[in-house]
């Protein structure tokens, strides 16, 4: 009995212990001789949430057949151990109670074994529901099947709508029945289905585009993704298929597509109508400019036959009141109108070159870059440098956010702004012209203010027209404006103005800040 490994006692009627084996000081810390001495002990190290228990259970045994039971006890040096006990009652010949016999295993390493067993199918549990959960309800669709049937075990809610059927349905399907439809229109095979490829070959399918067709006959432009599910051994088990509807992605493709081939037509046609255009712009240039200078030259050539006529009528000592006559025609009415030939000549020959200027504007090749608006404007003012000294206008211009456009007509437009500045200040006062910029949103805002004479609020739409004059100052052709508008607009920006008349006039130039992101055609 010494030698037992268990705790093994004898326990008399009395409570005493009648033996306990030494085996009692390895599991509880407490030698065999103080559960002698001390018979209470035995009770006292029981773990208190269980010492109800124990009682009821010997009161049980000391009348019935042997009995177990689990308990836990508290070790002298305060650890917890768990228990196996099973106890028998003892009797004499004649049925009298001579105690109780029972032997006590540590079974500590057992339970905790089955703890961390309880814990991990817990956690199991836990995670195949959670598995399952973000499968059924993940927005795209993902069946896992198993191998090597290829039967659907998990199925997402939005795997369902992409095959049309319901999960019941799916999940007693077999790869036969599948439908998938190649991009070129056949009918697949069972194995060349991606799941059924990932479960019976252990293929990875990559971004493979696959026709599902509905009982119904609608057909779903599909995405299809696949692999393989290996066990510990490394064996197939399963496998998974992720694929998402792209109905609506490829038919954005083929309007993108045709929207393409039909701007590729467009701008062929657009290079040919310009290319047209500006064949008819420098013959209708040619063609009407010719006559206006033959216009001018004539009238040079008569101006010198009057000229002459006037010279050789003085030869002649005409009498008074003819000559006088003569010499009135002569030196004033004809005189007069050559001066309007010439006039009207040369306003239609400015009004020629300024035609084919806007409709060139209009057809020049766009170059947008990154534009450094400090140095660009600097460039302009040096330009205009003897033009702003002559005038005593006070410049000033302040640093300026950078945009993207074409620096030419950019160029052009703070040329157009700048000169009408100063063509049109205030006489009786120091001009001043102030320059500056900010950035709002994706826009880089040029502000151009002077002090000149201002526009009345009547013409303050009709100033951007062709051939509408701020002023009836001489030097305008009455395009800049229209000019400033329109290279402003053809490189994705807007213009505003606002003035008072005998103050000021601002303009707000808006231009892209930064290469606008390219649209997918």
């Amino acid at each position: 009995m010494d030698a037992c490994f268990d705790w093994d006692y004898w326990q008399l009627p009395d409570g005493s212990f009648e033996y306990v084996s030494p085996s009692c000081h390895r599991i509880t810390g407490y030698t065999a001789d103080e559960f002698m001495r001390n018979p209470d002990l035995y009770y006292q190290i029981i773990h208190p949430d269980d010492r109800r228990l124990v009682r009821a259970h010997h009161c049980r045994s000391g009348s019935g057949a042997g009995t177990s039971l689990e308990f836990r006890i508290v070790r002298k040096d305060g650890r917890e151990r768990w228990i196996d006990h099973l106890c028998r009652k003892i009797q004499d010949a004649q049925s009298g109670f001579l105690g109780c016999r029972a032997s006590n295993r540590d079974i500590t390493a057992r339970k905790r074994a089955e703890l961390r067993f309880r814990e991990k199918s817990a956690q199991i549990e836990e995670n195949s529901y959670l598995l399952k959960s973000i499968i059924e309800f993940a927005p795209i669709g993902i069946a896992v099947a198993d191998a090597p049937q290829i039967k659907i075990r998990l199925i997402s809610n939005r795997g369902c709508e992409l095959e049309g059927r319901s999960r019941e349905e799916l999940e007693k399907f077999s790869a036969e029945q599948y439908q998938f439809i190649h991009p070129d229109g056949t009918l697949a095979d069972t194995e060349q289905v991606p799941l059924a490829r990932a479960v019976m070959y252990g293929e990875h399918v990559a971004d493979e585009e696959w026709t599902v067709v509905h009982p119904d006959g609608i057909r779903v432009e599909t995405l299809c993704n696949a692999g393989p599910i290996y066990n510990a051994a490394g064996t197939i088990i399963g496998g998974v298929m992720i694929w998402q509807d792209i109905t609506g992605r490829k038919r954005n493709e083929q309007f993108l597509q045709q929207s393409r081939r039909k701007l590729l037509d467009l701008k062929e046609q657009l290079e040919s109508k310009n290319k047209e255009m500006e064949s008819i712009i420098g013959t209708v240039s040619h063609d009407l400019r010719s006559p206006l200078v033959s216009i001018q030259g004539f009238s040079k050539e008569i101006q010198l036959s009057i000229e002459t006529v006037q010279r050789l009528l003085r030869q002649a000592h005409l009498s008074e009141p003819p000559a006088a006559q003569i010499d009135s025609i002569f030196s004033r009415d004809i005189s007069e109108f050559l001066t309007f030939i010439k006039t009207s000549a040369s306003a239609m020959d400015r009004l020629v070159k300024s035609l084919v200027k806007v409709a060139r504007i209009g057809m020049a090749e766009l170059n947008p870059e990154e534009i450094d608006m400090d140095e660009l404007v600097s460039n302009v003012t040096g330009a205009m440098g003897f033009a702003i000294k002559q005038a005593g206008v006070n410049l000033d211009v302040q640093p300026l956010p950078d945009c993207f456009a074409d620096i030419q007509q950019i160029t052009q437009v703070f040329a157009n702004l700048l000169d009408n500045a100063i063509k049109y200040r205030q006489p009786d006062r120091l001009g001043r012209i102030r320059v500056h910029g900010e950035t709002e949103g994706d826009c880089s805002v040029y502000i151009v203010q002077d002090n000149g004479i201002g526009i009345a609020p009547e013409y303050q739409e009709k100033v951007f027209n062709l051939f509408d004059r701020i002023s009836q100052q001489p030097g305008g052709e009455g395009i800049g404006l229209a000019m400033v508008k329109r290279m402003v607009e053809r490189n994705g920006g807007c213009v505003h103005l606002s003035s008072i008349p005998g103050q000021g006039t601002v303009f707000k130039i808006y231009l892209p800040a930064s290469k606008p992101r390219e649209e997918a055609i």
